[in-house]
């Protein structure tokens, strides 16, 4: 059996010769996500199974945009690292290392 998801939210069911080998696999979902999944199910006429293979076969065929990684884990600002104690020295108004 096979299912596509109409742009209305309605599924369309059609049966078929399932020529595909399937690999079995565990998805973790959050129990709104889940009862959410069950009643969309049952909606449908559709198992959950396969309402889960046409969302996987949605994201592969249009992905998402990639995340953009840091430069330098959390911080985005340019290294400042190597002068260090210069800015301490001035964050403590010292210059030449005695206070002003």
């Amino acid at each position: 059996m096979t299912a596509t998801l109409a742009s209305a939210g309605t599924y369309l069911v059609y049966y078929g010769c399932m020529s595909d080998t399937m690999i079995r696999t565990n998805v973790y979902l959050r129990p709104r996500q889940k009862a959410r999944l069950s009643a969309a199910a049952r909606r449908s006429g559709t198992s959950e199974a396969e309402l889960i293979r046409l969302a996987v076969d949605r994201v592969l065929d249009d992905p998402p945009p990639a995340r953009r990684k840091p430069q330098t884990g959390f911080i985005t600002a340019p290294p400042f690292v190597h002068k260090i104690d210069e800015l301490l020295a001035e964050g403590f108004g010292m210059h030449g290392g005695s206070p002003t």
